[in-house]
């Protein structure tokens, strides 16, 4: 199931709750994957909207699977929003009390812990976690947990300037994306970093690579893939040093969705600086406000984190 995308798994979630006569439990539990599956897949907004009514059916059920899910849910929202502590303090506390042994559902909470703590600068805590994670999947033969920790542990790697090691662990997640449009938020992700890691070392051939899987994430119809495919395209277009160009691919969904197109999950807080470059570049005030005012918004939420900090200061020449 965590190779299929968010959007169906919401529907599939959805389909559930309209049966008549759903216990309570299964209920709560479908309520709480609803809320999970409509934030991973880009619609944090409509998944915030349905949380008070998951809130009260999982208190009702007392299920387990269900407090553990919505926990993992509440703290994905958390880490959206850009609250990234309280994010992390849901996320640990869940992961400390829960005896499911669910391996997908620890999986994903996991990856969620990783990225809350890079979001924090706690780079070298992720990638221990992102390595632990990866030789328990070894150890325990389980293939599809190994490919997602490979990835994650890559753009960990991206992140404290690894380049060479990050290299090897992402062109590998690629080459099989290759074979089919990737479906997990996970295979985005590792996509989007794998461009990054190759235009950081000016490696055209997986540029190009990464450039066709963007291509094909746009086709899918999935708004999470469909962002990250448009914003690794204006990436690489800026890259080339193409303004126009890059603002065109934030403008893939429509001219008033550039303004929510970079991805929030997984995010790289650092992504409004180059957001801000292309909207200088390209004249696109409205755009270059936005990205201000998301950074400074991050910012007021995590006054300690250097790699929120640091580019404010200089935001006129970005």
């Amino acid at each position: 199931m965590i190779a299929v995308s968010a959007d169906v798994r919401a529907e599939a979630s959805r389909r559930a709750l309209a049966l008549a006569g759903l216990p309570g439990d299964l209920r709560a539990r479908h309520l709480a994957r609803l809320v999970h599956n409509l934030v991973s897949a880009g619609w944090p907004q409509d998944g915030q909207k349905l949380l008070g009514k998951a809130r009260h059916a999982v208190r009702s059920a007392g299920d387990p699977d269900a407090t553990f899910t919505l926990t993992v849910s509440e703290a994905l929202l958390e880490y959206t929003r850009g609250s990234f502590g309280p994010g992390l303090e849901r996320i640990e506390a869940v992961s400390r009390r829960s005896g499911l042994n669910e391996p997908v559902r620890e999986l994903l909470a996991s990856r969620l812990r990783t990225e809350l703590l890079a979001a924090l600068d706690r780079y070298d805590e992720a990638l221990r976690l992102s390595t632990d994670g990866l030789v328990a999947g070894q150890r325990d033969h389980q293939g599809w947990a190994v490919r997602e920790w490979v990835g994650g542990r890559g753009c960990r790697l991206l992140q404290v300037g690894q380049l060479g090691e990050a290299a090897a662990a992402l062109d590998g997640v690629v080459a099989a994306m290759e074979k089919a449009t990737p479906a997990s938020s996970l295979d985005v992700q590792a996509a989007v970093a794998s461009g990054r890691v190759a235009m950081h070392t000016g490696n055209e051939p997986q540029i190009r690579k990464c450039a066709a899987i963007a291509r094909a994430l746009l086709e899918t119809g999935a708004r999470r893939g469909q962002c990250s495919g448009a914003w690794l395209l204006a990436l690489i277009a800026l890259w080339e040093g193409d303004a126009v160009a890059a603002r065109a691919h934030l403008c893939a969904l429509g001219e008033a969705e550039r303004l929510t197109i970079v991805p929030l999950n997984p995010m790289d807080v650092t992504d409004e600086v180059p957001l801000a470059r292309i909207a200088m570049a390209a004249g696109d005030g409205e755009l270059a406000a936005s990205a201000v005012a998301t950074a400074r918004e991050r910012l007021r939420l995590n006054p300690g984190v250097a790699s929120i900090a640091a580019p404010l200061p200089t935001q006129r020449a970005w």
